[in-house]
């Protein structure tokens, strides 16, 4: 195989392309490739400023490589140029494959309005561990026929989809994480791909699948998108499993519906984890659970086994390395008691593949189902570490105690991918137990951490997910949170260690219910820009914090820290924090009421009375019988229904959701019911809509954003805000979207968002009004908080 070097930084397009002579721009080498040929491409950017000229064409049988491990981590193709396509209109396009052409290891995008990243049109191609992050209409559009292999790629941040697939194209979809974007996923037409062992979280709406599409589920995880998990239209049937080939997809946490079926199909799942009553449509769940004799099973024991074995339960291998090398996505590796270490023949680090489940002693967390080695890995983010495990997307560790003996050795790895880590004992390793980092969404539940050196867990970078239910004792930081991570902590006992939980950097973590005791310096140490959520009036912290050596809570950071509902004695604290016992009713609300005629007598002078004065007079918003507007009282959830109704045209565009805290004679009934069908608002995954909670300005900007299927923001808008880090993930979008569309008004400070703060009467009324110029309905009106 012909290989040929580009380096934006040292070539020359004169060069011969090779490693002491490299290419300066991809453009080159590509022009220069032919089938067979490998591009290894070098760190750098390769953009219109560096010559490369766009869009750029992978022609058939050629490979271009870049950082695999990292998945394109330091190599970034920028641009956009025009595609005429054979089977859809003139496109925007950084990067077009042709037949069996291969794409590997780059982070990619395409800034431009309605753009693409990668166009495949007809053809088979591979894209694996790869970055789509920041493209303003698609990751990855595929059209026409073809069957184009994606493999364990991270979609980030993409406007519209991560992924969409139309026509007749097959292929397959696998080990991919898509998060922060518009539709993770979107097939439509007669396509018929298989999409498995994908976790799909966060997104505005998880998948949709729509015309005559048949695709094949399998192993995917879909949860905690702001709207639905699934949606199912026209005629489509997706295949999601039978008895001999369970679907064994997890639906839960979505904002709307965990699977919403509109289509004129009856669909039957069998072997997928989905909650009944988050269920809309014509979705009948044959059977819930499925056997483990459904699942493909190796079996290992350090004693018996051989690895010249078939690695059935009578002939089981000696070694992890082994059988996970053997184990295909959907595999179960159960692995006997024993020792397993590089004397009795593991190679480490494991890798636990995408979709593999690797289980040991679960009933005991690892009782005699010891894991104790090390192996360096170049992490993508991280340089190179001493690790023992490292999970791939999609794969589960469950039931076994793991030591890393190494200096600066980390029991488990876990970057940028979803999987989930239960019922282990992480104990002496000399680092930490677990490192969390990148774009993480793992779930830690149930397990031991004593003794490790450092810390029980650390997250770092964008790290998110729940630490549940585990126990640290006798290590140094129980839970270490910085940069800018933002995990779930909650229902953990932290007790006896160095100190229990520090936050550092801009981490906005939540926590709940955790009992932080006996430590022997500080309970909770908070420094820097970290600012942990601590409670609110609608979901009290319950945290304990007691008897720590030193402090109980010590705030040594920029912020002041917001308690409601926790145990903490202020004798045993240091710095600034402000106590609440818990939450408080939310009054019934009133029907808004009839316009007054003539002013507001309590609006003159006010900051936002233009913008009320503009609504009063389209009959949008209006005031109470007493003459008075009150612009800085708080709007519930109810009342936000009703204003929407009067503003816009609440067109129904799927079945609602018959909340069970709205009964038949409450006053917004009938609004709740339209805002909710026309997809601007949604309830809570308990299956309530919480009428007289107040509405936080993140809900309203995503309530307007959502409603009117606005796009085009980027994540540059956000810059605006000071306090961008206390955006909600579910928010990011919808308040890039808003603020390049000007619709977002910041009282006293433009710079200051404050996204989780109950909104105003008068904030919403400059925020509707604002969209109302935004479609064009409304004058402009001049303001100096309009960002």
């Amino acid at each position: 195989m012909t290989t040929i070097y580009v380096n934006p930084a040292l070539g020359e397009d004169r060069g011969e392309g090779s490693q002491s002579a490299p290419l300066k721009t991809l453009t080159e080498a590509l022009s220069q490739a032919t089938s067979g040929t490998r591009i290894q491409l070098e760190v750098g950017t390769y953009n219109a400023a560096t010559g490369e000229i766009f869009p750029l064409k992978i022609p058939s049988g050629v490979m271009v490589v870049g950082n695999e491990s990292g998945k394109g981590s330091g190599i970034l193709i920028e641009g956009s140029g025009d595609y005429l396509s054979a089977s859809a209109t003139p496109q925007r396009i950084t990067l077009l494959l042709e037949n069996q052409a291969e794409l590997r290891g780059v982070t990619l995008t395409n800034s431009e309005i309605s753009s693409t990243g990668i166009w495949l049109e007809s053809v088979t191609a591979t894209i694996a561990n790869c970055t789509l992050i920041h493209n303003k209409g698609k990751g990855i559009y595929a059209t026409g026929s073809g069957s184009p292999q994606i493999f364990n790629n991270l979609f980030i941040d993409n406007e519209g989809y991560g992924i969409f697939i139309e026509n007749t194209v097959t292929g397959e979809v696998q080990g991919n994480l898509f998060q922060n974007t518009g539709y993770g996923l979107v097939i439509q037409d007669n396509a018929a791909p298989q999409i498995s062992d994908n976790a799909i979280f966060e997104n505005r709406s998880g998948v949709l699948i729509s015309g005559d599409a048949k695709p094949i589920l399998r192993r995917n995880t879909i949860e905690r998108n702001s709207s639905d998990g699934m949606v199912i239209a026209e005629n489509a049937a997706p295949y999601l499993g039978s008895s001999q080939d369970p679907g064994r997809n997890t639906f839960g946490k979505n904002g709307g519906f965990d699977v919403q079926n509109t289509s004129r199909v009856a669909i039957a799942s069998f072997g997928n984890h989905v909650n009944g009553n988050r269920i809309q449509g014509n979705f009948n769940v044959v059977a819930q659970n499925f056997t483990t004799a459904s699942v493909m099973t190796l079996y290992v024991n350090s004693t018996t086994g051989k690895d010249s074995n078939t690695g059935t339960q009578s002939s089981p291998f000696k070694t992890i390395t082994k059988a996970l090398s053997q184990a295909q996505a959907g595999t179960v590796v159960q692995v006997a008691p024993g020792t397993y270490t590089s004397a009795n023949g593991e190679s480490f680090p494991l890798f636990i593949r995408s979709g593999v489940k690797l289980v040991g002693n679960e009933a005991g967390k690892g009782s005699n189902t010891q894991i104790t080695g090390s192996g360096r890995f170049t992490s993508p983010t991280a340089a190179a570490q001493n690790m023992t495990v490292w999970m791939e997307n999609n794969s589960a560790l469950h039931g076994f105690s793991v030591t890393n003996e190494e200096i600066r050795g980390t029991a488990v790895w876990i970057e940028s991918v979803y999987c989930t880590v239960s019922k282990c004992t992480f104990a002496k390793s000399k680092r930490e137990g677990v490192y969390i980092t990148g774009t993480a969404i793992p779930e830690i539940l149930d397990s031991v951490f004593s003794e490790n050196g450092g810390n029980g867990i650390a997250l770092a970078g964008n790290a998110k997910g729940e630490i549940r239910g585990n126990k640290f004792q006798d290590t140094g930081y129980a839970i270490a949170v910085q940069a800018q991570a933002a995990p779930l902590i909650v229902d953990n006992q932290i007790t006896g260690n160095r100190t229990g939980i520090v936050l550092s950097g801009s981490s906005k973590p939540v926590l709940r219910k955790n009992l932080v005791e006996k430590n022997l310096q500080d309970g909770l140490t908070v420094i820097a820009d970290a600012n942990p959520d601590l409670g609110n009036d609608q979901d009290p912290g319950g945290n304990v914090f007691r008897d720590n050596g030193k402090y109980d809570v010590q705030n040594a950071g920029k912020f002041k820290l917001i308690s409601i509902g926790n145990q903490i004695n202020p004798t045993r604290t240091k710095g600034e924090i402000e106590y609440a016992i818990g939450p408080t009713p939310t009054p019934t609300p009133t029907p808004t009421p009839t316009p007054t005629p003539g002013d507001l007598k309590d609006i003159k002078g006010h900051w936002a009375e233009a913008f009320i004065k503009g609504l009063v007079n389209l009959n949008i918003i209006s005031g109470y019988p007493d003459g008075t507007f009150r612009p800085d009282n708080s709007l519930t959830r109810a009342e936000h229904a009703a204003l929407l109704a009067k503003a816009f045209d609440l067109t129904a565009i799927r079945q609602g959701t018959a909340f069970k805290d709205v009964a038949s004679d409450f006053w917004a009934k009938a609004v709740i019911e339209k805002a909710n069908r026309a997809g601007f608002l949604a309830g809570f995954p308990d299956g309530t809509f919480r009428p007289n909670q107040n509405l936080t300005r993140a809900q309203a900007i995503v309530s307007l954003v959502n409603g009117l299927k606005l796009t085009g923001g980027t994540s540059n808008s956000l810059l605006a805000y000071s306090d961008r880090a206390q955006i909600p993930s579910y928010a990011t979008d919808a308040v890039a979207t808003a603020t390049e569309k000007r619709m977002v008004v910041n009282y006293p400070r433009r710079d200051l968002l404050s996204p989780q703060r109950d909104i105003t009467r008068g904030e919403v009324a400059a925020i509707f009004y604002q969209t109302l110029v935004a479609q064009g309905r409304v004058q402009r009106i001049d303001s100096p908080y309009i960002v």
